[in-house]
């Protein structure tokens, strides 16, 4: 058995807890496995287009699960924060540079960070 079926083998059924638990141990695969790209504390831009690099190099992941696991991933204010940054830049699977956060990709993060910010009590 891979370690990706292992991880997920007790999460079977298809409740949202479960899917819950199937996103955050593919969280906790992708950390394990690719820690110079994934990072929880400290993340960098992530590569368009990572999803299919994930898929090419592990065809066993579950589309859907990997998708909830990126977006949660991608969705943090630490991951925002380095989206925003001036001269950021992304990363692929093995940590090498894949070029600078466009333009308009930073403005977006920006724009998300104030709108959390303004929703904050």
């Amino acid at each position: 058995m891979n370690i990706i079926a292992e991880t997920f083998e007790s999460c079977t059924t298809t409740t949202a807890e479960s899917r819950g638990a199937q996103t955050a141990a593919l969280q906790a695969w992708l950390v394990a496995t690719y820690p110079a790209t994934f990072s929880p504390d400290t993340p960098a831009p992530l590569k368009i287009g990572t999803h299919h690099d994930l898929i090419a190099r592990h065809p066993d992941l579950d589309p859907a699960t990997l998708r909830r696991a990126l977006k949660r991933y991608c969705e943090r204010r630490a991951y925002q924060l380095a989206l925003a940054r001036e001269g950021a830049v992304r990363v692929d699977l093995d940590g090498n540079p894949a070029g600078e956060v466009a333009e308009d990709q930073r403005r977006f993060a920006k724009s998300k960070l104030t709108t959390w910010k303004a929703k904050k009590p």
